[in-house]
């Protein structure tokens, strides 16, 4: 009896290997889904009322890259455009949309060159009550104090799922564009399955 038992466990430690090694490409998918460069989230987006008749809600149904900042900011904003400018012109993000929504109603400025923002759609918030609730309801965002040339914001870029959930935040400046990339196939791998 012994004999056997000796044989069957040889058996198992050949045999295991074998099988592990062919269920590993299957596993890695699972494994990735949580290994996001950007924040995950599963908030509802807070529904923006537009100055031009529209809401934020109009931009469901595809992936949509959001950046919530405004004209006047001197440091942050400008700084997060370029992102959103550099995913707007990444091949591989041609699926999505990419929107930049100015918190401050004002007469559109030229701070921002339209040749930068070639593939970005600019809109602003209907009136400053919008910036006042986007602050207080909008996912990472802040409510200290406000007046009519100030923002809090958080200059975070925000990815919106088709249902118009949050789905990653980007709280950094200096964003590895090819890792947000990366982010974006896996979240769309991620509705394959």
């Amino acid at each position: 009896m012994n004999k056997y038992l000796v044989k069957f466990r040889a058996l198992l430690l050949s045999v295991c290997p074998v099988m592990f090694a062919f269920a590993l490409p299957f596993v890695k998918p699972v494994s990735q889904t949580g290994d996001f460069y950007g924040q995950l989230s599963q908030a509802q987006a807070y529904n923006i009322l537009l100055n031009q008749q529209g809401e934020l809600n109009d931009y469901q149904g595809k992936y949509t890259y959001l950046f919530l900042g405004f004209q006047g900011c001197s440091q942050a904003c400008p700084r997060q455009l370029l992102n959103l400018a550099a995913l707007a012109d990444d091949a591989a993000l041609q699926g999505a949309q990419f929107l930049y929504i100015d918190l401050v109603v004002a007469a559109t400025h030229q701070t921002f060159s339209s040749a930068m923002l070639n593939k970005v759609e600019f809109r602003q918030v209907a009136d400053f009550q919008q910036s006042i609730e986007v602050s207080q309801r909008f996912p990472g965002y802040v409510s200290t104090s406000f007046d009519q040339q100030v923002v809090d914001h958080s200059a975070y870029l925000y990815l919106l799922n088709p249902l118009g959930e949050v789905s990653l935040v980007y709280t950094q400046q200096n964003l590895d564009i090819s890792q947000v990339v990366t982010d974006f196939k896996l979240l769309q791998q991620g509705d394959l399955l």
